[in-house]
């Protein structure tokens, strides 16, 4: 097989992966528990969802600089040092947190499935960042900016609790 048909075929996973999370996220995470995939997976997902809230933040920075007069430059350099040098580290500290949390709480050996939990559930539910980005951009800030932002919350944490009862059901 070649590698560009690999690749090609890695990324269809991904989207279809996205889509069932969004019809049946249990068999997902499932399927993650079941050991075939390994922290690069969860590195993968998190950097995924990183590169995607950073475009999210395109169309708001594009507002922000034409009313402000800032340079888009500046703006978008500082979005992108956030998503992509930052909230990776936020993202693994918050994972040992709740790994820890999960711990005390009897879970033993699964900072991998969690993980793989948080990451995903952050890269599943970036249709709706996207969608919150464009709001924000078009719209700028307002009440339906806002619920779309709810929406996208709600979903990630929706995501995030289906990620922890397939840990519990794996055996955790």
């Amino acid at each position: 097989m070649k590698a560009g048909s690999a690749e090609g075929a890695e990324i269809m996973s991904v989207i279809r992966n996205i889509v069932d999370s969004y019809r049946a996220p249990n068999v997902v995470f499932e399927r993650f528990m079941s050991g075939q995939f390994k922290e690069k997976s969860a590195l993968g997902f998190l950097a995924g969802g990183c590169l995607l809230a950073f475009v999210s933040r395109w169309p708001p920075s594009a507002r922000e600089s034409h009313l402000s007069n800032q340079a888009l430059d500046m703006i978008l350099g500082a979005a992108l040092f956030g998503w992509i040098f930052i909230a990776p580290l936020l993202f693994y500290i918050l994972a040992g947190l709740l790994t820890a949390l999960l711990a005390l709480c009897g879970w033993r050996q699964v900072g991998l499935a969690v993980r793989l939990s948080l990451f995903w559930s952050f890269l599943a539910a970036a249709p709706f960042l996207m969608l919150f980005g464009l709001a924000g951009g078009f719209l700028g800030q307002g009440s339906l900016t806002t619920f779309i932002g709810a929406i996208w919350l709600s979903v990630f944490i929706w995501f995030l609790f289906c990620g922890f009862r397939a840990i519990r059901r794996m055996g955790a």
